[in-house]
C-alpha cells in the first residue's frame, strides 16, 4: 500500500547532442582548423624540398595556435560542451603542428637521412607526451596554469635554425648545393640544356643509369660546347645556386 502511494520520479530529459557540424560556427574552432591546415602545407612544402615555405607555414600554424585561445574567451554564449571541444581540438592540432610536421620539416631539413630519424621522434614524442600531460591536468575548470613549456616553443626554436642557417649558406637546407632532380631524356634539351635553365653557371645533369649512362658537363657558351663527365648518380648539381 506504501509503494503505491509514492509518487513517480521520472528522470530528467537528456539534452541533445548537437551535431559535429556546429562546431564549426565557433570563430575559435575555425583558427584552430586553420592551424592544422597550415601544417599541411608545412608537410606538402617540406615533401617538394621547400624549406622556406616549410618555415612559413609552421609560423602561420604557430600565430593561429596564439590566437585561438584568446578569440574563444572573448566569445560569448559558449557553453561547457563548446570549451571541452574546443580545448581538445586544440590540443590535438598541437600534435599536428608541433608533432608531425615539425618532424617532417625536420627530415627535410636532414634530406630525409635515417641516422635524423631518431630525432624527428624525439619532437614527436616529447610534443605527444606533453599534450596528453596536459589534456588531464591543464584541462580542468579549476586550472589556470600549468606546468612546462608550450609545444609551440619548439615551432619558433627549429624556424630559428633554419633562418641561421640560410643567413649562413644561403638557402635552409643542409645541401645547398644539391637539388635532386628527373632529368629524363625528353625533357633534358629543353630544361637542362637550355641557356635560360644555366643562368650563367654550369650544369652537371645526370639521369639514371639506364637512360644516361654518361653524363654532360655543359658550359653557358656561344656554342654550348659539351664535353663528358665522370658516371654519378641521379642528381643535378647547379654550381653556384646560392
Amino acid at each position: 500500500h506504501a509503494l503505491a502511494t509514492m509518487p513517480l520520479v521520472r528522470p530528467a530529459p537528456v539534452p541533445a547532442r548537437p551535431p559535429i557540424i556546429t562546431s564549426l560556427r565557433d570563430a575559435a574552432n575555425l583558427l584552430t582548423l586553420a592551424g592544422v591546415f597550415s601544417s599541411l602545407l608545412a608537410i606538402t612544402f617540406a615533401a617538394t624540398e621547400r624549406l622556406s615555405a616549410a618555415a612559413v607555414a609552421l609560423v602561420a600554424a604557430f600565430i593561429f595556435d596564439v590566437v585561438d585561445g584568446p578569440v574563444a574567451k572573448r566569445l560569448r554564449g559558449r557553453t561547457a560542451d563548446d570549451r571541452a571541444i574546443g580545448a581538445n581540438l586544440d590540443s590535438l592540432a598541437d600534435i599536428v603542428s608541433a608533432g608531425v610536421a615539425l618532424s617532417v620539416v625536420f627530415l627535410a631539413y636532414a634530406d630525409f637521412e635515417a641516422a635524423f630519424v631518431p630525432g624527428a621522434f624525439m619532437l614527436i614524442g616529447a610534443a605527444t607526451l606533453r599534450l596528453a600531460y596536459f589534456n588531464v591536468h591543464g584541462l580542468s575548470e579549476t586550472s589556470t596554469t600549468y606546468t612546462g613549456l608550450p609545444t609551440d616553443l619548439a615551432i619558433i626554436s627549429f624556424v630559428t635554425v633554419l633562418l641561421l642557417d640560410s643567413h649562413s649558406h644561403g638557402a635552409p637546407s643542409r645541401s645547398s648545393y644539391m637539388e635532386r632532380s628527373s632529368c629524363s631524356p625528353a625533357s633534358w634539351s629543353a630544361h637542362c640544356a637550355s641557356p635560360s635553365s644555366l643562368g650563367g653557371h654550369s650544369t652537371l645533369c645526370w639521369g639514371s643509369a639506364s637512360s644516361w649512362p654518361q653524363p654532360t658537363l655543359l658550359s653557358h657558351s656561344p656554342n654550348l660546347s659539351a664535353t663528358p663527365a665522370p658516371s654519378a648518380p641521379s642528381l643535378r648539381w647547379v654550381k653556384g645556386a646560392r
